[in-house]
């Protein structure tokens, strides 16, 4: 495929599943055994906490940075002899921000030789920085260790409930993740879409374009409305409200039949529509008079 080929990929680099969540299980079943140590900085996606223990290895999660980065530093200081993976999700998955690919990139070549890079770049190409770049030029050069990149049809292609996921490494470590993955585990429908999706790169281009725009929309919005809010470079949106973030999700779903997320003391939104991301700042305005009055009223 054209995209692979000017990355310098070959099809013995790849493997695809039903979704990246197969490929994160694959990479846990082929490396990880008990005791061993994953280090990887929280919170982020919340299939990676979970296969370090389907497999029997230790957790090693390290704080985020005060603006809701990886912390490479801390997570180079928790390495250990029994560190078998360096787990980095960037865009990470809540916050939506990212490091720049030079600081995972020279990360990633100050690693011990025992210790595998994992990456997983599913909201990768929604941000607008030359800055971040993805791991796939370490293989472009002839990166000469093991490094793991992970990506998915999921986010910017739409294909969630077709479940097309793939992972890029080195040749032999597809090998291995082939030997014991699941046999059919992708349907031709799936396979004609993802082909399809790849070829319509000026429609990426305006999904991507949108999507700025519309991020931005909700960013300066809730920024106005005195929330604190993460620097989303993906289609979702990290921020801290004065309401309680599982209230603040009932009271959108129930009330204005508004989906969001809730994560510790954090909420999370996905961009919309123009109509429907302007209808949600509506509802947040509203909330958030509602409780100020009441707790200037108590």
């Amino acid at each position: 495929m054209p995209f692979f080929s000017k990355c310098g990929i070959t099809l013995d680099h790849i493997i695809t599943g039903s979704g990246s969540s197969t490929m994160i299980d694959l990479v846990g079943e082929i490396f990880l055994n008990i005791g061993d140590e994953v280090v990887y900085c929280t919170p982020t996606y919340e299939a990676f906490p979970d296969m370090i223990s389907d497999n029997g290895a230790v957790r090693v999660p390290v704080p985020l940075t005060a603006d809701y980065k990886f912390d490479l530093d801390a997570m180079r200081a928790a390495i250990t002899d029994k560190t078998k993976l360096a787990i980095i999700v960037n865009p990470n998955n809540p916050t939506g921000t990212c490091v720049s690919g030079a600081q995972i990139e020279a990360f990633i070549r100050g690693l011990p030789d025992h210790v595998i890079p994992v990456v997983d770049e599913a909201y990768i190409e929604f941000t607008n920085s030359d800055e971040t770049y993805s791991m796939l030029k370490l293989i472009n050069e002839g990166y000469d260790r093991p490094l793991i990149v992970l990506r998915t049809f999921s986010k910017i292609y739409g294909l969630a409930g077709l479940r097309v996921g793939y992972c890029i490494a080195p040749p032999e470590i597809i090998d291995e993740m082939n030997k014991i993955d699941q046999a059919w585990n992708m349907s031709k429908l799936s396979q004609a879409a993802a082909v399809e999706a790849m070829k319509d790169q000026d429609y990426i281009k305006m999904v991507k374009e949108k999507t700025i725009l519309n991020r931005k929309y909700l960013v300066d919005g809730l920024r106005d409305l005195g929330c604190e809010v993460a620097d989303s470079v993906t289609n979702f949106i990290y921020f801290r409200s004065p309401i309680e973030p599982k209230e603040l999700v009932k009271i959108m779903n129930e009330r204005y039949d508004i989906l969001m997320s809730a994560f510790d003391d954090r909420s999370r939104v996905t961009c919309g529509l123009p109509e429907e991301n302007k209808a949600f700042l509506s509802a947040m305005r509203g909330i958030i008079s509602e409780t100020t009055a009441e707790i200037i009223s108590a």
